[in-house]
């Protein structure tokens, strides 16, 4: 998805957020050269209860840096 949304949509920043209380989702953000970059409390309301969430995104140039690194596979730069 982030490779689809800079080569083909030609974005210059990815963005994602996921639930606080979820560090799962955020380890997996992470591992696609996502940064943390906020923590918003009491964002999102489900089924009646405030949640926090946090954001992670990427930039372009980071990105593009990053898969530019021998050792990284799964980045595919056209």
């Amino acid at each position: 998805m982030i490779e689809y949304g800079f080569s083909v949509l030609g974005l210059h920043r990815v963005y994602a957020m996921h639930f606080s209380r979820n560090p799962a989702s955020g380890r997996v953000m992470e591992k696609c050269g996502m940064v943390h970059e906020a923590h918003l409390r009491e964002h999102v309301r489900k089924w009646g209860i405030y949640e926090d969430v946090d954001v992670r995104g990427v930039l372009y140039d980071d990105w593009r840096e990053r898969c530019m690194e021998p050792a990284i596979r799964e980045c595919r730069v056209r």
